[in-house]
């Protein structure tokens, strides 16, 4: 014979409860989705990055013009001396505020 007086009845959630719980679940899901998503575009990103610089320099090697437009456009678009020393390129000069 059982005692059902001795059980511990847990609180019944009411449906709202429940739907709220089940959306909290999904939009952790969602999140994590959109992330995955965001890191894989990323990766792609920067594997074309790598595989472009990787034809301009074989380029640059074979056609001097082109060589002399990438280093024009290194000199004038690379704003960061950190980024500029990758280059050999002189570093900007700091300037003063009068």
């Amino acid at each position: 014979m059982s005692d059902d007086k001795t059980k511990v009845d847990k609180p019944q959630l009411t449906k709202l409860e429940r739907l709220k719980q089940q959306q909290k679940s999904i939009n952790a899901q969602l999140r994590k989705e959109e992330n995955k998503e965001k890191a894989k575009e990323r990766k792609a990103d920067t594997r074309r990055k790598i595989i472009m610089g990787a034809l301009a320099l074989s380029h640059m090697e074979k056609d001097a013009e082109f060589r002399a437009t990438c280093e024009r456009l290194q000199r004038e678009g690379i704003a960061k001396n950190a980024d500029r020393e990758l280059f050999g390129l002189d570093p900007i000069p700091e300037q003063s505020e009068d």
